[in-house]
């Protein structure tokens, strides 16, 4: 029926990208361009470490009445669970804008992975 067509329209990668179309769709990119995606862009100096993506507002059709805000989150290792968010970058609205977290880099030599949530509100 037309329910479990439109679900499984919502799961599918027509463009193969690794996204669903839904994850697509809340992250405001085209899900029949592979090179369109929601990304993290990481540059490491030798002192410093910038994490930057595109916030990207929610318009257009099917967006009316809704924000498109975003969360940067770290954590220590990649195991799913304790991910907080960076104070200061979380639930920042989408306005066209690209977003820059600069922080030092570690003296530890822990690792350190950084990852973004997208949402709709």
């Amino acid at each position: 029926d037309k329910a479990d067509r439109t679900y499984t329209a919502a799961l599918a990668d027509l463009d193969g990208d690794g996204q669903s179309n839904l994850k697509e769709w809340i992250a405001g990119t085209d899900p029949l361009d592979r090179n369109d995606a929601f990304r993290l862009t990481i540059l490491q100096a030798t002192s410093q470490i910038e994490v930057a993506f595109m916030a990207l507002r929610a318009e257009g059709p099917g967006y009316e009445g809704v924000t498109r805000s975003y969360s940067l989150q770290s954590s220590t290792n990649l195991a799913p669970g304790l991910w907080p968010g960076l104070p200061g970058f979380t639930n920042l609205a989408g306005n066209n804008q690209t977003v820059r977290y600069q922080a030092p880099v570690s003296v530890t030599n822990r690792p350190l992975f950084y990852r973004g949530a997208v949402r709709l509100e």
